[in-house]
Formats: C-alpha cells, sequence, structure tokens
C-alpha cells in the first residue's frame, strides 16, 4: 500500500513538472510566433519532446499509480489555471500574478490534454500487460536439478 501511495506521490509530482515544462513551451511558441521569430523556440519545443517522451516511458514502465499520479498533477494544475486566469485577468489576487500565463497557457494548451490521455491510456493496466510476460508467467517453472 505505501509503495501505491508513493508511486502515486511521485507520479503527481511528474505530472507537475511536465506541466510547467508544456505550459512554457506553450507560451515560447506563442511568443515566437507573435514576434516573427520561428527559430528561437526550437529548443524549447526540444525540451518538450524530451519531457514527454521521458514522462510516457516511465508512465508505461511504472506502476499504474504512478500514471493516475501523472494525469491527476497534470489536471489539477490545468484546473488552477483556468481559475488563477480568471483571477488574474481581475487583478483579484496579487500573489499568483506572476505565475498567471504559465497556468493559464497551460490550461488552454491542446497538449496538456493530450498528455492527460496518453498518460491515462498508458497507465491502463490493458497497456500494461505484454502477452511475451503473459505467456512465460502460464508456463511452468522449472526448478534447477542438475542429472
Amino acid at each position: 500500500m505505501v509503495d501505491v501511495v508513493r508511486s502515486a506521490v511521485l507520479g503527481f509530482l511528474a505530472g507537475l513538472v511536465w506541466f510547467v515544462v508544456l505550459s512554457y513551451s506553450e507560451g515560447a511558441r506563442v511568443d515566437s510566433l507573435t514576434a516573427g521569430d520561428t527559430l528561437r523556440v526550437i529548443p524549447v519545443i526540444l525540451i518538450s519532446i524530451a519531457v514527454s517522451a521521458v514522462a510516457i516511458w516511465a508512465i508505461s514502465r511504472l506502476r499504474t499509480a504512478f500514471g493516475i499520479g501523472t494525469a491527476v498533477g497534470l489536471i489539477v494544475l490545468a484546473l488552477i489555471g483556468l481559475i488563477v486566469g480568471d483571477l488574474a485577468m481581475a487583478f483579484a489576487n496579487p500573489i499568483l500574478l506572476p505565475f498567471p500565463s504559465l497556468f493559464s497557457r497551460g490550461a488552454s494548451a491542446i497538449s496538456v490534454w493530450i498528455a492527460v490521455v496518453a498518460s491515462l491510456i498508458f497507465a491502463s493496466p490493458t497497456k500494461r500487460r505484454n502477452p511475451d510476460v503473459q505467456r512465460a508467467e502460464e508456463q511452468p517453472r522449472l526448478s534447477h536439478q542438475y542429472p
């Protein structure tokens, strides 16, 4: 039980990091398109692709709780982005004003929602079951006996 909770918490933290990277890359993409300098965004997009690949790899290799925790982390920050975006526009919350674009851009970014769906798909038990492993588990185990 402790391992499942630990995996879920680590997944949640991974979701937070993944959200920040995807949100920052979305902001950099929009800013570069606005400024007309599209070459400036290439390193940021490469970093976000690398982080996404590592996250998907970790979700597919680790416990199901890790993937669900990652999806929950992404969804929580996206919901914070929806709430904070409205508050920042009204200047009702001066504490979060340095970060409103990070949260609101992440909430509106399609890459964040694709990451949520991908983390849930790769965390599902049906995708995690490898047929070769299943076949190997069904075969009787041989003891190491010497003649």
